[in-house]
């Protein structure tokens, strides 16, 4: 009992049902691997969203920049602008 007493907590039901040692490890394992799954998704998730951040703000800052040089443009020569949007 002195094995299971750690894990114990955890996995209740597996200890009722089995005394194995062999399927414990089994299980410890399986979790292990699920938690770690777990994990690269979410950090797989976190780089994706990342990058649409981005790419958002980027096209956020071009497009401030371009309505910007448009307006800076038209107070520099409104006559060509206004005939170049005809």
């Amino acid at each position: 009992m002195q094995v299971y007493s750690v894990y114990q907590y955890k996995f209740k039901k597996i200890f009722l049902s089995c005394s194995c040692c062999c399927l414990m490890t089994q299980m410890m394992d399986q979790k292990r691997s699920l938690k770690r799954r777990k994990k690269e998704k979410a950090v797989k998730k976190r780089r994706s969203s990342l990058g649409s951040k981005v790419t958002a703000v980027i096209l956020k800052t071009t497009k401030k920049f371009v309505l910007e040089m448009k307006t800076s443009s038209k107070q520099v020569h409104p006559s060509s602008e206004r005939a170049r949007w005809r």
